[in-house]
């Protein structure tokens, strides 16, 4: 009974007006939700450089292998994804997992070209941080990349490194 009438949004009966949910459809989103959710721990768990750039990316989501699945998540995990931007956009629209692999594929790249920029990179480095605000120094690999660098790579279209003002 406490699960059913806890604070507003925290239970299931009620939404986060503390109004009654309409539970014929919201019953529904909870399947669709975790199918969501599975969706993207099957496109992420399984690279070992994904997994570190979206927890990176979402402090405290800690994904830590390929068997993650949907039912071993924690309800802190799954409050994340659902709650922090992992799963949807600012409109609150469904992310494409095939452009968050692809934001993480350019991050890979991009770690790849600085480091075979040989005796460039610092000046590279140097470049990068005067136009676009990033500071790479220190980057030698993925595990170097933090949430400070994938905010600012993931900047608008045109604003960020990695993207063109087409967003491509």
């Amino acid at each position: 009974i406490d699960a059913l009438s806890e604070e507003p949004g925290s239970g299931l009966l009620y939404d986060d007006d503390g109004e009654p949910r309409d539970l014929a459809v919201y019953l529904p989103t909870l399947i669709n939700t975790d199918a969501l959710i599975q969706a993207y721990l099957d496109a992420i768990v399984v690279d070992a450089n994904y997994l570190h750039l979206v927890n990176a990316a979402y402090p405290g989501l800690n994904l830590t292998d390929a068997n993650t699945t949907v039912d071993s998540l924690t309800e802190a995990q799954r409050t994340i994804m659902l709650d922090d931007g992992v799963l949807y956009d600012a409109d609150e629209n469904p992310r494409d997992v095939s452009e968050v692999t692809g934001f993480y594929d350019q991050v890979i790249d991009l770690v790849t070209a600085l480091n075979a920029a040989g005796t460039d990179k610092p000046e590279l480095i140097t470049i990068i941080n005067s136009l676009y605000s990033v500071d790479l120094t220190g980057v030698n690999g993925i595990g170097d990349i933090d949430k400070t660098i994938i905010d600012a790579l993931s900047e608008e279209p045109g604003s960020g490194l990695l993207y063109d003002d087409d967003g491509r």
